[in-house]
């Protein structure tokens, strides 16, 4: 056990001991365990709330996305510059707020962190590895590659897998896949996972 001691609204603060008082009749010797109680839920709370939110990012990741977070793999820093020449050129994109938004994609999700200015506007990034790692398996380890058409009733490849398994072995392997044929994907999908195993 610790003794803590803190700072919180005079209005919360009364709010939560009145909560304790209704609970047990008093506050002597359940207080400090109550804010524990409070204290654990809101730990848990908040660790299923950023799973959510994580699995959400993963599933809301379009090509465009995915192609762009494969190619800074590569780096360990990377400048500003460089990014958004392959936007423009590798991605097709010339409008300068889309550029931008995809730079903004990177930054608020953490994938690049700034480290120094240059001359001009150009800024070197450090690339967070770990976390586009994490982004691109938990992808790989939690989606059905697979899905039921409830119009055909036939079973039909996930596109946004699909597209995602195209642009990897694009940028990757630097070759284009044909998947007329099922049967090499599973094994295509481990190469994958080993592959970005081995990028730790």
């Amino acid at each position: 056990m610790v003794n803590i001691h803190v700072e919180v609204k005079d209005d919360i603060w009364m709010a939560f001991k009145s909560y304790v008082l209704a609970k047990y009749g008093k506050l002597h010797g359940v207080l400090g365990r109550e804010v524990s109680k409070a204290l654990e839920e809101y730990l848990t709370h908040s660790h299923e709330e950023h799973t959510r939110k994580f699995e959400q990012q993963i599933f809301k990741l379009n090509r465009k996305q995915h192609s762009l977070l494969l190619y800074i793999l590569d780096f360990c820093e990377i400048c500003n510059s460089d990014i958004e020449n392959f936007i423009k050129f590798k991605m097709g994109f010339i409008d300068r707020r889309t550029i931008k938004k995809y730079v903004q994609f990177l930054l608020e999700n953490k994938f690049i962190t700034p480290k120094k200015a240059l001359h001009g506007k150009n800024v070197i990034y450090t690339v967070n590895k770990g976390r586009i790692l994490s982004i691109l398996k938990e992808f790989l380890d939690m989606t059905n590659w697979i899905w039921l058409n409830p119009k055909s009733r036939q079973l039909e490849w996930n596109t946004n897998a699909f597209n995602f398994i195209l642009i990897f072995c694009k940028i990757r392997y630097k070759a284009s896949i044909n998947f007329r044929h099922s049967k090499p994907f599973p094994s295509l999908v481990k190469a994958i996972k080993r592959f970005l195993q081995k990028r730790k």
